[in-house]
């Protein structure tokens, strides 16, 4: 019992190990030029227990961004827990964005096409993400930084296009992350703010 107990915990250790330092190559190089044997090498196992773990790359590559995205946000989480300030909170979600975005190759970005499992659960993702905006948003107007006539379904979809755009455009291959976000959040979020919401807005484009 004790060594099955042993087993299971070394497995799960092995599992998160790989996770870890998968996202990290894939952070570093893409995904197409992270190979199953680099990883296995990198995590000094073989390329059986590897496969083991995990028989599909795609299956892989997915798990270890559900695991980077989990961790962004439970830092997200904590950073804004004393405050309730829509500008303070955005300005949190931006920093952590954008210097998450500062360790990424753009490769990673484009390289999803490749991968229908992945952009699958990114595009996911990204509406949840979209459709919490929409509570965000209303938060905000009632804080007074965002303006009250706007048609925030059409706003979900305007923001999900200009992504998308982003991406099958390959724009990341000619312009930084962090320079897309701060372009795209100039252009549209900016335009619907109140003057209260300019006045905080500039300031915190400023610091970025």
């Amino acid at each position: 019992m004790v060594k099955k107990a042993s087993s299971i915990e070394y497995r799960r250790e092995l599992r998160d190990k790989i996770l870890d330092t998968a996202l990290s190559m894939f952070r570093a190089k893409g995904f197409r030029a992270v190979k199953m044997d680099d990883l296995a090498h990198s995590l000094n196992i073989s390329k059986r227990t590897l496969y083991e773990i995990y028989p599909q790359k795609e299956d892989l590559i997915c798990e270890a961004l559900k695991t980077g995205m989990e961790s962004s946000y439970k830092s997200f989480v904590s950073s804004i827990k004393d405050t309730d300030d829509t500008m303070d909170i955005l300005t949190s979600f931006l920093r952590m964005r954008i210097a998450d975005m500062k360790n990424i190759n753009s490769k990673m970005i484009s390289d999803m096409r490749y991968y229908p499992k992945v952009k699958l659960y990114i595009d996911k993702a990204m509406d949840s993400h979209n459709d919490d905006s929409i509570h965000f948003y209303q938060n905000g107007q009632e804080q007074g930084f965002f303006i009250g006539n706007v048609n925030l379904e059409l706003l979900r979809h305007l923001n999900k296009a200009a992504l998308e755009y982003v991406s099958s455009n390959n724009l990341y291959q000619h312009f930084s992350p962090s320079e897309i976000l701060h372009t795209l959040l100039t252009v549209f979020l900016r335009g619907l703010c109140t003057n209260k919401g300019i006045a905080r807005i500039d300031k915190m484009l400023a610091s970025l």
